[in-house]
């Protein structure tokens, strides 16, 4: 799908080795019309963006990241995440959180969260490639684990903007995740 994305250039998949050979046949059978390069994965999605974004071209100037546990995501929400980020700097699909979210102490409730000042992320994110570039050489640097790249770059100071997103972005995490999307493909 992001191929499909006019401003997007080239297609780095990130992936676990055991999957290489099942990736490059189909890529033989169905050829993308952008570049693509196929790049090993890390231990943790940390790892395995720095890794990706190691292969991108020095002369690209954005970058997207996007979660493959995130299948379903439309053109236009990308577009939508990378006209925020030329715009912005640092761009990322969040949803607000519809359940009602409660701190914690141990196994009790412990007070409410105001869901109005809270956002779930989601991928798409795009940031200026020498601004990911940075966060990233930070991270490692310091020894900083983050879970997406959001919180990098918002450990630089640098501003993200949110895009809200209010189209199905289901992330394919446990098994019920996983009926629901074979659900949804039919």
């Amino acid at each position: 799908m992001f191929e499909r994305v006019r401003d997007v250039k080239e297609v780095i998949l990130v992936l676990h080795p055991s999957l290489r050979a099942l990736v490059e046949r189909h890529l033989r059978v169905r050829p993308p019309s952008r570049p693509c390069r196929l790049v090993t994965g890390g231990r943790t999605r940390q790892d395995s963006v720095r890794r990706g974004l190691g292969a991108v071209a020095r002369r690209a100037e954005f970058v997207l990241t996007h979660d493959v546990a995130r299948p379903f995501v439309r053109r236009p929400t990308v577009e939508r995440v990378l006209a925020a980020a030329y715009r912005h700097g640092a761009a990322a699909l969040a949803t607000h959180p519809t359940d009602t979210l409660m701190k914690t102490e141990g196994n009790r409730a412990a007070r409410p969260v105001d869901r109005r000042h809270v956002a779930a992320m989601q991928t798409p994110q795009a940031f200026e490639a020498a601004l990911l570039r940075r966060a990233h050489e930070r991270a490692q640097r310091r020894r900083v684990l983050a879970t997406d790249e959001v919180s990098l770059v918002r450990q630089l100071g640098h501003p993200v903007r949110l895009v809200w997103n209010d189209e199905p972005n289901l992330k394919i995490t446990t098994p019920a995740d996983l009926a629901i999307a074979r659900a949804l493909v039919g």
